[in-house]
């Protein structure tokens, strides 16, 4: 480099600094990634160093196109239950990671599905290089987490082979896909992050068995391995039915410490016999939120317990439930989607509403444990809570015409120009700007629902306020995901004052608000007579000026349709 070309870049940087410091910009680390400064400041830092190579990734991985959505139909219809096939031999490769990625890390869906986009590629195509099993691959299924391909298979002998040589192609694929991800600015995000999300290697996990759902439930075990070695649904019945024994005596437990406390909730009817019991929905919600990377997590959760059901745990029964609900999680089968579409926010031109449908993993979870009790097959474990699924997978779809009833949407659901989804993540492109009126007007119509507090809605305008000019598409992905984060912050540090009658009467929207100087933010609050709003006033100002949502943010109360 030469000195003249070093001094400006030093200069450059140095006015960058200057000007970001003036408007009260604080430079953060990538590793941080907490929260979002969306000013010019952010914008020019962001288009200097990095985000050229990071458009450059998203734009390399925008979509997989190599499985076509009538492969995903065909895959679905095949194996739709438990159902073992005796020709077919199934490999499941997921991400085990994307969400925490998503959330905690990057905050932008588009390089996350990125990710997998790159593992997907790499993967596919030693498959297709490679004669034997080229020639012996039936079906194949492709979504935003993995692959599953069953494989021709008349033999013990032949599934060997086979899975020799998976194991030969998932190793070079994690070497592979490791050495691309490092052709880009990713590794500075992961200075901060667990040890174990630091190696690449293990992001995904593989399985394999007789059937889809066994094969995913080997890749759960894959998780808890300290090898890269793919297991074999058949080769650890042994562990899995010793898991199953876990389960049922972690349940019995459980039902021995607390069917007595039971007046409040802490425990629900099961969903197929009621004179068992299992962990409640909401109790459930509230142990798969638990960061147990944060110092109080034991104390935070056990005054959330005893503030929603009038309970008080030790330690010892904080440990009992979480192992219970991880147990209980190996079972959880794959989600079928028949089609992945990429997250076009082109599409966004007049802006978007981005609605996630919450607490559906704690649905999935209850379904599960009622499914389970006295459960010794692990075959029959799998088939049982493939019927939960079907449930919740319903449940969805019920939740998702509701939020498209309330916008207005009378077109089909699989519009792909206006309706995007992906299980429960909805984004919706409008023909024309959303008026302030009618962001209202939908959030009074969604607290028609049984439980409000499902919908975490976002609405997101096209262009900056002050300067008329468009927000760009880079940044769009990442206001949503900083916008859901508040929603959740806001959402948690409220229900830390309410019932729990009372947090499900909760509707929250997040209204961004962008300039090019400075990103703010107003939460729209829904609530039925339940709450007063006297005490939910009270309880927003008070979050206010705690300062522990880092933006700028105004409340405003909606009042519902009676």
């Amino acid at each position: 480099m030469s000195k003249s070309l070093y001094s400006l870049l030093i200069g450059t940087i140095f006015l960058i600094v200057s000007s970001c410091s003036s408007v009260g910009f604080q430079l953060r680390a990538p590793a941080g990634a907490q929260s979002l400064e969306a000013s010019s400041c952010f914008l020019i830092v962001e288009k200097l160093f990095g985000s050229a190579r990071i458009r450059d990734f998203k734009k390399k991985n925008y979509h997989f196109t190599k499985i076509t959505s009538s492969s995903n139909r065909r895959f679905i219809q095949s194996v739709t239950g438990d159902l073992e096939h005796e020709n077919l031999f199934y490999f499941h490769v997921e991400s085990q990671y994307l969400k925490y990625l998503n959330d905690k890390i990057f905050k932008d869906k588009q390089i996350t599905y990125g990710f997998t986009v790159l593992y997907q590629n790499i993967f596919y195509d030693k498959i297709l290089k490679d004669p034997y099993l080229s020639e012996v691959m039936a079906i194949k299924y492709a979504d935003y987490k993995g692959l599953r391909i069953a494989f021709n298979s008349g033999s013990i002998f032949e599934e060997k082979k086979i899975l020799e040589l998976l194991q030969e192609v998932y190793n070079q694929t994690a070497i592979k896909f490791e050495k691309e991800l490092k052709k880009y600015p990713f590794e500075a995000y992961l200075s901060d992050a667990p040890e174990q999300i630091k190696n690449i290697r293990k992001w995904f996990v593989a399985g394999s068995g007789r059937s889809a759902d066994r094969a995913a439930a080997a890749s759960r075990i894959a998780r808890k391995l300290p090898n890269e070695n793919i297991p074999h649904f058949q080769n650890n019945k042994a562990a899995l039915k010793s898991l199953l024994a876990k389960v049922d005596s972690l349940h019995n437990q459980i039902i021995d410490s607390f069917l007595n406390q039971n007046s409040s909730g802490f425990l629900e009817r099961s969903a197929i016999d009621e004179s068992n019991y299992v962990l409640s929905q909401e109790l459930i919600d509230l142990i798969r939120k638990i960061n147990v990377n944060a110092p109080d997590h034991f104390t935070s959760f056990n005054r959330s317990v005893q503030q929603y059901f009038g309970v008080n745990i030790t330690q010892d029964e904080f440990k009992l439930l979480t192992d219970y609900l991880n147990a209980v999680d190996t079972f959880s089968p794959p989600i079928f989607q028949e089609e992945t579409l990429p997250l076009n926010l082109s599409l966004a031109k007049k802006g978007l509403i981005s609605a996630d449908i919450s607490q559906k993993g704690a649905e999935g979870q209850y379904q599960n444990m009622s499914r389970l009790i006295g459960i010794s097959n692990p075959s029959t474990a799998i088939e049982r809570v493939r019927e939960g699924y079907w449930v919740v997978d319903k449940s969805i779809k019920n939740a998702r015409d509701w939020f498209l009833t309330a916008i207005n949407y009378t077109g089909p659901p699989d519009n792909i120009k206006q309706v995007y989804h992906s299980g429960d993540d909805i984004l919706f492109f409008p023909d024309s700007e959303v008026t302030r009126f009618e962001k209202s007007e939908i959030l009074k119509k969604l607290a028609n629902h049984q439980n409000p507090s499902e919908f975490r809605i976002v609405f997101l305008p096209p262009r900056y306020s002050d300067s008329g000019i468009n927000i760009a598409e880079n940044l769009k992905s990442k206001l949503i995901v900083e916008a859901e984060n508040i929603e959740k912050s806001i959402r948690r540090l409220v229900k830390a004052e309410l019932s729990l009658a009372q947090s499900k009467e909760l509707g929250i929207a997040i209204n961004i608000r962008p300039t090019t100087k400075a990103m703010s933010f107003e939460i729209m609050v829904s609530s039925s007579n339940l709450i007063p709003r006297k005490k939910l006033r009270a309880i927003l100002n008070q979050i206010k000026v705690s300062e522990e949502i880092p933006h700028k943010f105004k409340f405003t109360f909606i009042k519902p349709n009676s």
